[in-house]
């Protein structure tokens, strides 16, 4: 994905619970944030993907795209 000059990307890490949060950002910096954010990130327990979306979900303030991998 390459993030153009003006979107915000941002991140967060979770398994069963919400691990890491590197919040949206359109700084040119942060592409590199995200990219050492998941270098850095260790494999947790088994996910429970329902109450974590739905818990990130009601924090969104702002329309966008969410990708899961």
């Amino acid at each position: 994905l390459v993030v153009r000059p003006r979107d915000a990307a941002g991140l967060a890490l979770f398994d069963r619970q919400t691990r890491t949060v590197l919040p949206p950002s359109s700084k040119p910096t942060q592409f590199n944030e995200l990219v050492r954010t998941l270098e850095d990130a260790k494999p947790g327990t088994e996910t429970s993907l329902g109450p974590i979306l739905h818990d990130l979900a009601s924090k969104v303030a702002r329309r966008g795209l969410v990708l899961v991998l």
